[in-house]
């Protein structure tokens, strides 16, 4: 009977310190460098992208602990926020949408690389000719880029935002800030979550109940 209990002891102690240590929230932030190539075409003078501007931002979740690597979707995160000159896109934005956010750990749980675009859309309608403005913001491991952009009139029923294409009727006109060398990415737990304290006391009564069976 002591063994059968003594186990349970050990049993509920591991779930608990591994539902602790599994609970743990991380911050992983980025600071970009500054922009190396700056457009400017439709945001008015004082709101444009400079070559002062830099990608900053972080995003909150679950750690990834070490040597991890995959593509984060929407339930992942506690929280994200990426901000540069006139663009911000946040998980606060009822438009902000992930298109893709692939993170890599190194052996020690830092970020080795992160594959991210995320972007913010928008489309308003006026007598059936649609003028849509897409904000978006990526990070590579060789570049960062942060764009606003005037999608292109394809015909009076859809808009297209494609970055690639620039200008005239069927292209889009846009604002951009881009460095041409990525940032540096750092990290810290903002939420080791404490072990509940009915689960300590669960514990410590199984432990009691052990040594009174033992004097028995």
């Amino acid at each position: 009977m002591l063994k059968k209990t003594l186990a349970l002891v050990g049993v509920t102690l591991s779930l608990i310190l591994s539902t602790s240590a599994h609970s743990a929230l991380v911050e992983y932030s980025y600071q970009g460098n500054m922009f190396t190539d700056v457009v400017n075409n439709i945001l008015p003078a004082g709101e444009t992208f400079t070559n002062t501007d830099s990608i900053t931002g972080s995003f909150v979740v679950s750690d990834l602990g070490s040597s991890y690597y995959g593509n984060l979707t929407a339930e992942s995160f506690e929280s994200f926020s990426f901000s540069a000159g006139p663009v911000t896109i946040s998980s606060s934005d009822a438009l902000a949408q992930i298109q893709y956010f692939y993170v890599s750990t190194d052996a020690f749980g830092a970020i080795d690389s992160v594959e991210m675009l995320l972007f913010s859309e928008n489309q308003e309608w006026f007598d059936l000719d649609p003028e849509g403005i897409r904000e978006s913001i990526s990070i590579s491991p060789s570049s960062a880029t942060a764009r606003h952009e005037q999608c292109a009139l394809l015909n009076r029923a859809e808009t297209e935002c494609n970055p690639n294409r620039n200008g005239g009727e069927f292209g889009n006109t846009f604002d951009e800030g881009r460095s041409l060398v990525t940032g540096v990415w750092t990290s810290q737990t903002i939420n080791a979550v404490p072990v509940p304290a009915a689960a300590w006391l669960f514990g410590s009564a199984l432990v009691g109940l052990a040594g009174i069976k033992r004097k028995k």
